[in-house]
């Protein structure tokens, strides 16, 4: 008899909103763990930030170059992650667990440049100027994934049983260059997660932002471990469909689902679309344990002190239980 689970199973919370100071997400994550049994626990996803600059260079363009950090959306310059930084993390915050680690934004060089040119012609140069502008910096910030660092991490990280989410470019990409089996090799898991809607040369558009076409192009065609459902490119698209979850493709494949304001901004108790996703998220029943992972960006959370984080945090997930 398959097994059905209504709503989600656990929370995680995502790293996006703390690329500047990822030890206070452990942190966060310790003191909402407290009294909990493990698996219970909110979990981490970690975004691989590349360690680009030693932290006193760091501390410097911190302050130097804070207003052109903003209009990247940053309160800080991003902390590199490796292993012996986020064990170091865990040893002073014991509660936390790591559950996945999310891929670069771009297989290689070339699909960064196809990727720019792309919105271009679909949004116009202005636009097109504004998202290259973000596109750079995904860039600098996170490399390539054919770097490996997010796999390697993973690895790093496999006494956690950390598995790797990656948007369909990404999966396509180590398909293509016959390199994803010992990608799949390394990690605990796979899943393929949606991407904000752009045109690729790797793959069909409706393959990079449509769940049912993604999991039939990318996660039963190669064998994945399950689907990332990106609510939060959804409502940024303006995509968002509440009948969606009723597919029983999407419900029976999805593990994971990315949560978020169209804007990324902070959570509150009258979004009205927020709480209709979260209503459907509820009634949903699906074929595995499911789990939501909350995402911001980090200036919506710059404002906040460390207790104004997490009561933010634990009153949004009380909400969503």
């Amino acid at each position: 008899m398959k097994q059905e689970i209504l709503g989600v199973s656990g929370i995680d919370l995502t790293s996006a909103g703390f690329l500047h100071h990822p030890r206070e997400l452990f942190e966060i994550a310790h003191l909402l763990n407290q009294g909990k049994s493990e698996e219970d626990w909110i979990q981490i996803e970690l975004y691989p930030t590349l360690p680009r600059f030693p932290r006193p260079v760091l501390l410097a363009l911190n302050g130097v170059m804070k207003p052109i950090l903003r209009q990247f959306g940053l309160a800080g310059m991003p902390v590199g992650l490796d292993e012996q930084t986020v064990r170091s993390y865990q040893q002073d915050y014991p509660d936390t667990k790591v559950s996945r680690i999310h891929l670069p934004f771009f297989y290689n060089g070339v699909e960064f440049v196809d990727r720019i040119r792309g919105d271009q012609q679909m949004n116009g140069p202005i636009k097109g100027l504004w998202t290259a502008k973000n596109l750079a910096a995904y860039l600098m910030f996170f490399g390539r994934a054919v770097n490996r660092a997010g796999v390697n991490l993973a690895f790093d990280l496999r006494d956690q049983s950390v598995g790797i989410n990656a948007h369909p470019t990404i999966i396509e990409g180590f398909a293509k260059e016959d390199k994803l089996s010992e990608v799949s090799n390394q990690v605990a898991f796979v899943l393929a997660e949606a991407d904000a809607r752009h045109p690729s040369k790797l793959l069909p558009e409706e393959a990079v932002y449509h769940s049912e076409v993604i999991i039939k192009r990318l996660v039963q065609k190669y064998s994945l471990d399950g689907f990332l459902l990106s609510l939060d490119h959804e409502l940024s698209d303006g995509l968002f469909n509440p009948e969606s979850l009723s597919s029983p493709l999407v419900r029976a494949y999805t593990r994971a689902i990315h949560f978020a304001k169209g804007d990324y901004s902070l959570i509150k108790d009258g979004d009205q679309e927020i709480n209709q996703a979260l209503a459907v998220i509820k009634t949903t029943s699906f074929d595995q344990p499911v789990r939501l992972a909350l995402e911001n960006y980090p200036l919506s959370l710059a404002e906040l002190n460390l207790e104004e984080k997490v009561g933010y945090f634990k009153n949004l997930i009380a909400h969503i239980k």
